[in-house]
């Protein structure tokens, strides 16, 4: 009987592991995600202020 909760601890374990490993990698693709937006939103900045307005449709 003892041994079902030895293995759920485990598995439980295992999981938080995993869940914080994936959590890590989003990390970085958040930062990545927020260096691009600020890049873009400097590059409109500048051909605003140059009268270069691109608009699409």
């Amino acid at each position: 009987m003892y041994y079902w909760t030895i293995v759920g601890a485990v598995l439980l374990a295992a999981a938080i592991g995993w869940a914080a490993l994936n959590n890590r990698q989003s990390r970085r693709g958040y930062k990545r995600t927020e260096e691009a937006t600020r890049d873009l939103y400097q590059e409109q900045d500048r051909a605003d202020k140059a009268g270069e307005t691109s608009r699409d449709g």
